[in-house]
């Protein structure tokens, strides 16, 4: 098996109140190789009306006969915020964790593997979570070239080339 010899860039998103969870968390992914990078958590219960434009109520009404729940529209509005920062970065590729996150000892060898079991045009790996939340992707461009709906869990995210969404 080759070892992959790029660190990641590793968000981990928490509310800023949630110190013991997030300190929980950072002690899971020390192992990980990469610097982790703390995204403030946007709480769902605070959010102004712009924040709320953000989430089609609508379009989870239809999927799931119901409206988003406020902490909801805030988990979705911190992947967001992330996947933001993330293309900000200009890395290649990053995992992206909740403070509420349970890794298996063997979680560490299987990123520095990568390279060995993930596809080179997989753009995201989901590690969990499997309810897609409705986030406006396609404002973002370079994430409209993933075509995917954006998963509101913990999961390594990959650039696609500048010629994949052509």
């Amino acid at each position: 098996m080759q070892t992959q010899t790029t660190d990641l860039r590793i968000y981990l998103i928490s509310l800023e109140r949630s110190r013991e969870r997030r300190n929980t968390a950072l002690a899971q992914l020390e192992p990980l190789p990469g610097k982790v990078e703390w995204i403030r958590g946007v709480d769902g219960y605070r959010l102004n009306r712009e924040e709320k434009k953000k989430c089609s109520r609508i379009r989870s009404f239809l999927k799931y006969n119901r409206p988003m729940f406020p902490g909801e529209f805030g988990c979705a509005l911190a992947h967001l915020k992330t996947l933001e920062t993330f293309i900000a970065s200009k890395e290649s590729e990053c995992l992206i964790f909740e403070d509420d996150l349970w890794l298996h000892p063997d979680f560490a060898q299987l990123i520095r593997h990568r390279e060995s079991w993930l596809p080179t045009d997989a753009g995201i790996v989901n590690f969990g979570h499997d309810i897609a939340k409705f986030l406006p992707v396609g404002t973002i461009p370079e994430m409209s070239a993933l075509r995917r709906s954006v998963w509101s869990s913990n999961g390594l995210w990959k650039r696609i080339g500048e010629t994949a969404g052509r």
